[in-house]
């Protein structure tokens, strides 16, 4: 299971794209002696043609660019084939992916990266960013590792902060992405719960799910069992849900 690049054209996180420099050279020699009449049937101004593929000065909107390959018959896998950059509009260059993975595959590493994002990350309303904190460092390498297998070269920043906590900063365009594909609303501490999809998905994605909710804050009682706990209890409930779906014995969800 994959998903394309085109599967995001109009959601209201807008992307541009970076080519392979021979691949943007075909493209504008096919378009250089005709860019007026292209870009009035784009409905854009012929300097954002020059600045896209003349100059090459400028990622290019999403788009424009599928609009154009139905004008000058380009297929979109071969587009595809030859990004080599990712961002959202208007974002500088550091918020982007390089060197991405097309199709993006909907693996059991991109729903334990959900999980991550559930219980020790966030993704701000204020548009910013997507975070991921954690003290320990094996695990958050665990978390980049997972990332780079499913997205490619994310660019991210790790610091550590004055209590020791690792705090992660990634490109919010993951966790646009990680929300479009599994039709997740939120998510916030309080008011997020585990999507339908997930319950959905295979045995392996849901352990997958399970497993990095645990990892993440869960702990090991004194009589050796797993003990999962939180402020969200729909989320507690949906991870009780998971469990008895991969055949775990659990307690009720209670409050203390």
């Amino acid at each position: 299971m994959s998903i394309h690049i085109w599967k995001f054209l109009d959601k209201d996180f807008k992307i541009s794209v970076d080519l392979d420099k021979k691949f943007k050279n075909k493209l504008k020699f096919r378009i250089e002696e005709d860019i007026k009449n292209i870009s009035r049937k784009l409905k854009i101004q012929p300097a954002r043609l020059y600045e896209y593929f003349i100059w090459q000065k400028s990622a290019i909107p999403l788009k424009i660019l599928y609009n154009l390959s139905t004008l000058i018959n380009i297929k979109l896998e071969d587009i595809e084939r030859n990004i080599i950059m990712y961002k959202q509009l208007h974002v500088p260059e550091i918020n982007s992916i390089k060197n991405p993975k097309f199709p993006i595959n909907i693996a059991p590493y991109l729903t334990s990266i959900v999980a991550n994002l559930f219980f020790d990350g966030s993704m701000p309303k204020d548009g910013k960013g997507v975070y991921y904190n954690q003290k320990n460092k094996e695990i958050m390498d665990d978390f980049l590792n997972k990332i780079k297998e499913i997205f490619g070269d994310v660019c991210h920043s790790v610091k550590r902060d004055h209590r020791g906590v690792l705090k992660c900063r990634i490109p919010r365009l993951i966790g646009e992405i990680c929300a479009e594909v599994y039709n997740i609303r939120d998510f916030g501490t309080f008011d997020s719960k585990i999507p339908n999809k997930i319950f959905n998905l295979s045995q392996e994605h849901k352990k997958a799910f399970v497993l990095t909710a645990i990892i993440d804050e869960g702990s090991i009682t004194y009589d050796g069992s797993t003990q999962f706990g939180g402020c969200n209890k729909l989320l507690s409930e949906g991870v009780r849900s998971l469990c008895k779906d991969i055949g775990l014995k659990t307690t009720n969800v209670t409050r203390k």
